[in-house]
């Protein structure tokens, strides 16, 4: 029984080195309000192709969630990009005034995508 242990050890070491690789690409799902349709959803991936890759917005659930490939250090980024389109997180707590404006702001973003969606 004494030997299993010291490979058990390394399998473990093993995996945590395989886990701290992925790190730096991992595939991240954030809860987001105000996406309705997949005009919405198609701006969330035009205006955020640029800084960030493969996105995907799921319509199905409630809150809406977008998975996509980031590093912690750029969440900050994506936050605020995202409530700049009018769709914040929802763990962001919003005064009054930002919650009108961030749903004002996602009426334009999903015209702006049914429409590019058109093109």
């Amino acid at each position: 029984g004494g030997l299993v242990r010291p490979s058990d050890s390394t399998s473990e070491t093993t995996n945590v080195t395989t886990i701290n690789n992925k790190e730096t690409n991992m595939l991240q799902t954030f809860q987001v309000e105000n996406i309705k349709c997949s005009g919405c959803a198609n701006t969330v991936k035009t205006k955020l192709k640029e800084q960030f890759d493969v996105i995907e917005v799921d319509l199905e659930k409630t809150p809406r969630e977008i998975t996509l490939d980031i590093e912690d250090k750029d969440i900050d980024t994506l936050k605020l990009r995202m409530k700049s389109l009018g769709y914040p997180f929802c763990s962001e707590t919003l005064n009054t005034i930002d919650t009108f404006s961030t749903k004002a702001k996602s009426f334009v973003s999903c015209a702006i995508g049914k429409m590019d969606a058109k093109n």
